[in-house]
């Protein structure tokens, strides 16, 4: 459905209301009508995906002590869509109590008790077989090779294949595999005026994984000040020393997610020279533990590369 038909579904399914596009993310267009939020999948995987959602919400609300929404995934001719009521509280960012030490205490508190409840949950087999999914795979990095290859000098090749198959492929604890959210940030979650969590949504990405996937984009903002103490304030409530290693070594692979460069159905997406570049040169960076200002360096590096191969072309 466009973004048209989408509009004109709600006015229908709801005349008298006001309909306000949120916005559209990876997998989805978002809509607030009154106090629910409606949600259209750009792709018959992402239908499924709302099932999936639903599932989690349903298995953890019990276990949550923040509001989490409860989804109905409605099905009409020729239109799959997903509704539940808005999860209420104050937007924020990263750096919103940087200079108010006690709200952003309570806000590491919140997050870390989160995480530390949600990865708690108890999952039996059947429900671990009703959410299966491998729905934040990452690419073959041979797969992606003659993508990338025009980018980069063979040795850069050779380097990132293979630190990013030492890290994908290292050995997980079994007792690391635990229900994540897989997408924690100032869009997906909500607090009251004194920076307590109290509500987190989204759950398009959660499934099993491993533990320390949870913490990679909250590893990469700038207030690390927030960070360190979210992760110890985890390792109090779980009793597991936090892997700070672990979740920077995830963070670096996090651009070779499988649904940044291919479709649902196996094709290639198109990305952009410039992203290409980008999740490079930041990769590259990682891997030789250079100072962040080098990317740009590495950037233009790239650029004149791809150049040069067009002309042999």
């Amino acid at each position: 459905m466009t973004k048209d038909e989408q509009q004109s579904f709600l006015t229908k399914l709801n005349p008298k209301q006001k309909i306000k596009f949120i916005g559209s993310g990876t997998d989805s267009d978002a809509y607030q009508v009154g106090e629910y939020v409606y949600r259209f999948p750009h792709n018959h995987g992402v239908a499924v995906q709302y099932e999936r959602e639903a599932a989690i919400c349903n298995h953890i609300k019990d276990a949550i002590s923040v509001d989490t929404p409860v989804i109905q995934v409605l099905k009409k001719p020729g239109i799959i869509y997903a509704k539940h009521k808005m999860v209420m509280g104050n937007t924020w960012h990263q750096n919103t109590f940087a200079f108010h030490h006690s709200k952003q205490k309570n806000l590491a508190d919140g997050l870390a008790r989160f995480f530390a409840e949600l990865h708690g949950c108890n999952l039996p087999q059947a429900f671990q077989k009703k959410i299966k999914a491998n729905n934040f795979a990452y690419v073959d990095i041979q797969d992606i090779v003659p993508i990338i290859s025009p980018f980069l000098s063979r040795w850069q090749l050779r380097l990132i294949t293979r630190k990013f198959n030492k890290i994908h492929k290292a050995k997980v604890d079994k007792s690391d595999m635990v229900l994540c959210h897989m997408g924690i940030k100032c869009g997906n979650a909500v607090i009251d005026d004194n920076g307590n969590l109290v509500g987190v949504f989204d759950f398009g990405n959660a499934g099993i994984h491993e533990r320390w996937s949870d913490f990679v984009l909250l590893s990469t903002n700038k207030n690390k000040r927030l960070y360190k103490t979210i992760s110890r304030r985890y390792a109090e409530y779980t009793g597991i020393k936090f892997n700070y290693r672990r979740v920077k070594d995830l963070a670096s692979i996090v651009r070779f997610v499988y649904k940044r460069w291919f479709n649902a159905d196996g094709t290639l997406c198109n990305v952009p020279a410039r992203r290409i570049k980008r999740y490079l040169s930041q990769s590259l960076v990682t891997f030789m533990h250079m100072p962040p200002f080098v990317r740009h360096i590495i950037y233009w590096e790239m650029t004149l590369r791809e150049h040069l191969h067009k002309s042999r072309q």
